[in-house]
C-alpha cells in the first residue's frame, strides 16, 4: 500500500479513478473531478496513505473538498493553480535516485494532449522543466518535496512567463508534512 497519493485531475479518467504505482511507496490516481478525489483521499488516510498532493487544478473549492474529507488524517498539499492545465503538463518529483528518461509515467489524453509525471534528481530538474516546455507543456508542476531554491533555480531557467508551480501546504498541513519529511531524515 503507498504511503503517498498523488491526486491528479483528468476529466476522461473513470468514474471510480484509475491508480497506478509511480514508486514503492507512491501511488498516482487519475480522477474525474474534486469529489472522486475526496473519497479516494478519505480512504487512504484512514488506512496507511500520510501524504496527499493534489494536481491539474484542483482549485480552492476542490482543495477544500479533499482537505474536509481527510479531516486531518493526513497532509494535503495543492500545486498553486486555480484551474486545469488548457493543453499538456508535466509534474516533476524530485527523486535524486531517479532516471528521469525511464521514471515516468505519461498519460495521453484523447484531446491530444499529455499528462506526463516523472521522477528527477534536483540537479536536473531545471533543465527537465525546460525541456518539457519546449516539447509542448504548457505548465509544469513541481511536487511538494522541491524545496524553494530549486523551484527558483526552475523559475529562473525557464523564465518568469513559464506556468511554473510548486505544491504548497496549507497552514492545518504544515505539521503532518514536516513530521512526513523528518521521517525520511
Amino acid at each position: 500500500m503507498a504511503t503517498e497519493l498523488f491526486l491528479i485531475l483528468d476529466p476522461h479518467a473513470t468514474a471510480g479513478g484509475e491508480r497506478e504505482p509511480l514508486t514503492d511507496t507512491s501511488d498516482v490516481v487519475w480522477v474525474p473531478d474534486p469529489a472522486t478525489a475526496a473519497t479516494i483521499a478519505a480512504d487512504g488516510a484512514r488506512s496507511e496513505v500520510r501524504l496527499i498532493e493534489l494536481y491539474g487544478g484542483f482549485g480552492f473549492a476542490g482543495a477544500r473538498q479533499v482537505i474536509h474529507a481527510v479531516d486531518g488524517l493526513a497532509p494535503v498539499g495543492v500545486a498553486g493553480h486555480l484551474a486545469p492545465p488548457r493543453g499538456s503538463f508535466a509534474i516533476l518529483i524530485e527523486d535524486d535516485t531517479a532516471d528521469p528518461t525511464t521514471d515516468r509515467l505519461v498519460r495521453r489524453h484523447p484531446d491530444g494532449t499529455r499528462t506526463s509525471i516523472i521522477r528527477v534528481p534536483r540537479a536536473a530538474m531545471a533543465e527537465l522543466a525546460a525541456a518539457e516546455l519546449a516539447d509542448g507543456a504548457v505548465r509544469v508542476e513541481l511536487c511538494g518535496g522541491t524545496d524553494l531554491v530549486t523551484a527558483a533555480d526552475v523559475a529562473d531557467r525557464v523564465g518568469l512567463d513559464a506556468d511554473i508551480a510548486l505544491v504548497t501546504w496549507p497552514f492545518e498541513s504544515l505539521s503532518g508534512a514536516a513530521a512526513y519529511a523528518a521521517s525520511f531524515a
